[in-house]
């Protein structure tokens, strides 16, 4: 009997050494760099951003804007609430084009540091 609790007390062991080895080959403890986008209207913590959805030019306008052009998104964050009664976002930020480029550029390289990089992809 105490042979084969040995046994898998080995086992155990062997298999606790590989989940740390692969822990630390996906980085597991992995810091960001910044986790706030500052802009120029709010500064968003993007730990809250949840989704975003594109809002479009319904006519072209005289400033050359084309209808379906993108004209700003609203960014939906855990605080974000929805309304039944106007079947829309009660409380969503609304950032215009030039700044929801940034906030994406700045949102997707947080994702890649926290989700640990180029490092989660390599095989252990």
């Amino acid at each position: 009997m105490e042979d084969k609790l040995q046994e898998l007390a080995d086992f155990l062991g062997e298999k606790i050494e590989q989940l740390n080895q692969i822990s630390k080959s996906l980085n597991m403890s992995n810091k960001v760099s910044e986790s706030i986008f500052s802009g120029k209207q709010c500064a968003i913590p993007m730990a809250d951003v949840q989704h975003t959805e594109k809002r479009f030019y319904a006519t072209d306008l005289a400033d050359g804007s084309k209808k379906g052009d993108v004209r700003g998104a609203m960014i939906i964050t855990k605080h974000t609430k929805w309304s039944t009664e106007t079947d829309d976002w009660e409380n969503p930020i609304y950032l215009p084009k030039e700044e929801f480029d940034k906030l994406i550029s700045a949102w997707t390289y947080y994702r890649h540091e926290l989700e640990g990089g180029a490092e989660a992809f390599k095989t252990p």
